[in-house]
């Protein structure tokens, strides 16, 4: 289980990373902090993707997974989402909840295109009601806020015609 020491080896080895960029000269030893939190998210992400497509590979959906993610991860950054106070949180929240959804369409052999037309309104009706998220770690403006509801009010609409195509 991953836990507060992998954390903190995570933030090590991204401000050791950064450190070395800058001792060759890729970059300015002012943007240390910047990299280094550009590697640790990648380290994230990359340890979040990469658990999430082994459920899916263990669950026989590989491909069901892929395009899981990508729907998935693509609406999330377009509507905000919940961000958790610590990074490790999200390590464990995220691969849990898409293995949760790889269960589902493992186990639950109903059509593809039920369960597809279930999630996307459960995923509409979730982002009509509280998207975008503003909360203690990720602050929102109002101007943020409003810039937000257009671009999901897109996706929502482009994603809608594509269905029916």
């Amino acid at each position: 289980m991953v836990g507060w020491r992998d954390e903190i080896m995570i933030e090590l080895y991204s401000r050791k990373i950064a450190a070395y960029f800058s001792q060759i000269g890729v970059i300015t030893p002012d943007k240390i902090d910047i990299y280094r939190f550009f590697f640790e998210t990648f380290f994230y992400k990359l340890i979040t993707y990469s658990i999430s497509l082994l459920i899916f590979i263990a669950l026989d959906k590989l491909l069901a997974g892929i395009v899981f993610l990508v729907v998935f991860m693509g609406m999330r950054s377009i509507t905000g989402g919940y961000h958790t106070n610590k990074a490790i949180n999200c390590l464990i929240l995220s691969p849990a909840i898409i293995g949760i959804n790889g269960v589902v369409i493992k186990y639950f052999p109903i059509s593809i295109l039920w369960i597809i037309g279930l999630g996307y309104a459960l995923a509409i009706a979730a982002i009509i009601k509280w998207a975008p998220l503003s909360n203690e770690n990720n602050v929102l403006t109002d101007y943020e806020i409003k810039q937000s509801k257009k671009k999901y009010s897109i996706c929502i609409s482009l994603t809608t015609m594509l269905m029916f195509i």
